[in-house]
């Protein structure tokens, strides 16, 4: 039984959703398909808060770019055709010994035009703390200055936005609104959140370990970036 903590986002179909990308009978193909449509939610409930007029810039992992990102671009271009997406590559490390702490810096990036940004939307699959989320968004906060922060992951833990919040000033901060589905609170010995989103997201993508994932290039970015080429 799952102990998932539903927000007002969530309607039966992405319950349905969240339900499939915990069964372990659920293969990596399968997986990447359920994450796209979660994605298609999210961006269907963040509409609302984007106005019509806004360029938007979407920033993700390498690992959510043609699943999770993919989803929430494809269905909010149509609306928004100014909309931009950059990409990271974050390797996720703990320092220190008595008080380890976790830290995500990235190494490679893909970023399309910075040059206006209105809305800023930060994709992850799940945000347990804010490491990665904060060190790709003060990487695009020091390039804009967007009037809103759109955050959005299917999964969140009950302490992430706090924690987020607090590595942040008040200015940055009052622009930050939070989209997710589920707030858990449980976590495995290892840090997994449960039941989240049914374990490791590289392995259930199929990327193998970290290592693995950071050698892959997303389809979406060699399509965009070909697209920019021509141009």
């Amino acid at each position: 039984m799952s102990n998932h903590n539903y927000t007002p986002y969530s309607n039966p179909e992405v319950k349905h959703l969240l339900q499939d990308l915990l069964s372990p009978a659920t293969l990596a193909p399968r997986y990447r398909q359920l994450m796209t449509e979660l994605g298609q939610h999210l961006a269907t409930a963040a509409k609302a808060s984007i106005p019509q007029h806004h360029h938007v810039h979407i920033v993700c992992t390498v690992e959510d770019a043609d699943f999770l990102a993919n989803g929430i671009l494809s269905t909010l271009q149509t609306d928004f055709p100014q909309i931009n997406l950059s990409c990271f590559w974050n390797h996720r490390q703990k320092i220190g010994v008595h008080e380890p702490v976790s830290v995500a810096p990235s190494f490679r990036r893909y970023l399309e035009s910075t040059e206006q940004v209105d809305t800023l939307i930060v994709v992850k699959s799940i945000i347990s703390g804010s490491c990665v989320v904060k060190t790709n968004l003060l990487d695009m906060l020091s390039q804009c200055n967007p009037e809103q922060i759109l955050i959005l992951a299917p999964v969140m833990h009950k302490d992430a936005q706090r924690k987020l919040e607090a590595e942040f000033g008040a200015d940055v901060v009052h622009k930050f609104r939070f989209i997710t589905f589920a707030i858990d609170d449980r976590r495995e010995n290892d840090s997994t959140i449960i039941p989240g989103i049914g374990g490791n997201v590289y392995e259930r993508l199929g990327f193998g370990d970290q290592a693995a994932k950071n050698r892959y290039t997303p389809q979406i970015v060699k399509e965009r970036r070909a697209l920019v080429s021509v141009g």
